[in-house]
């Protein structure tokens, strides 16, 4: 559209037209070139984060009955411990995010950090603006737009959170699978892997029916987020996830990403879970390489038969505690 065109529209008028314009392309870029929803999404937000003039952005999912994580973010917060900020978050949230975001779809504050009900700032932020996302009236994620000095923040961006919201609302719910996988809550929206909130509705009924359960903690995972960056780290757990999943036995075994770099194995047959274990360390130690990047990862583990245990939260317990030793003999050889 020439400019002399756009001199008759007003500054919504204008945002909107540059917002569907960029999305469009960057949805026919994705199709032509085979990305993935993560290229999809990461380019739209900054898009809108750039056209705001703000410094940083990210994606936090909300799921109703889950621990709420980080999806997508600015490369300014690789460096940054987003897990224990989404945890942070998600204890507050009957004060901070969730007030604020209800029945509104775009919500700011300035200063964050004088507010003793909210999250710990990240790097500074001194406006935050947040942008709801929503999937059959459940709200399933927030963009958060963050600006790091108070004169970049004008009012009139307001408007182009507003309009963003419509698209990328439109843009989860149309051409990627994550709002309905959070809305549901029975699906890790990174992985794939069932959940934990799924593991937490499941639990009782494995045990009834007997196996083994196999708790796997990545090893050293935070050094590959460290040295490579979350993204990398991200595409790391996904590709474990997937070796995870093709390594047990498919409609009869179950595995779930419990949190972070932690997965939790339901194995039908105890029989069989030697083998499977070591299945799962070759597998999962077998080196990726990601843009140039050869990144190794170990595993610890615990494992225990659930006819031992009186229930599934003592079972889940001791597997823990044998994962955790695990660990820590690894590290004595090592130091």
């Amino acid at each position: 559209m020439s400019e002399s065109n756009m001199m008759d529209f007003t500054d919504a008028e204008k945002y909107r037209y540059f917002i569907k314009s960029r999305f469009y392309d960057i949805l026919i870029d994705a199709f032509e070139d085979g990305k993935d929803e993560s290229y999809l999404l990461r380019n739209a937000i900054d898009y809108v984060c750039k056209l705001m003039q703000a410094d940083a952005w990210s994606l936090l999912l909300t799921p109703e009955n889950a621990v709420w994580t980080f999806y997508l973010w600015h490369p300014v917060y690789d460096k940054v411990d987003l897990v224990g900020i989404a945890n942070e978050i998600y204890e507050k949230r009957a004060e901070n995010i969730t007030s604020l975001i209800s029945g509104k779809r775009v919500s700011y504050i300035t200063y964050p950090e004088h507010r003793s009900d909210w999250a710990q700032p990240i790097i500074g932020t001194k406006v935050w603006v947040g942008i709801k996302i929503t999937y059959n009236e459940k709200v399933v994620a927030i963009v958060n737009i963050d600006y790091f000095e108070r004169k970049r923040f004008l009012k009139k961006y307001l408007k182009v959170a507003q309009i963003a919201a419509v698209e990328l609302e439109r843009l989860l719910k149309y051409f990627t699978s994550i709002s309905k996988v959070v809305a549901e809550g029975t699906l890790d929206a990174l992985t794939g892997l069932y959940s934990r909130a799924k593991w937490e509705n499941d639990k009782g009924e494995l045990f009834k029916a007997g196996g083994v359960i196999v708790f796997i903690d990545l090893d050293d995972f935070k050094m590959v987020n460290d040295t490579y960056g979350h993204i990398i780290g991200d595409d790391t757990l996904r590709i474990i996830g997937k070796r995870i999943n093709y390594a047990v036995k498919q409609g009869v075994d179950r595995v779930y990403r419990y949190g972070g770099d932690e997965f939790v194995i339901y194995l039908k047959r105890c029989g069989e879970c030697k083998q499977v274990i070591e299945r799962l360390k070759e597998t999962i130690e077998k080196p990726i390489i990601l843009d140039g990047c050869v990144v190794k990862i170990g595993m610890s583990y615990g494992k225990v038969k659930l006819s031992d245990f009186d229930n599934i939260d003592e079972a889940f317990k001791a597997a823990d505690a044998m994962m955790y030793e695990s660990k820590k003999k690894k590290k004595k050889l090592s130091s």
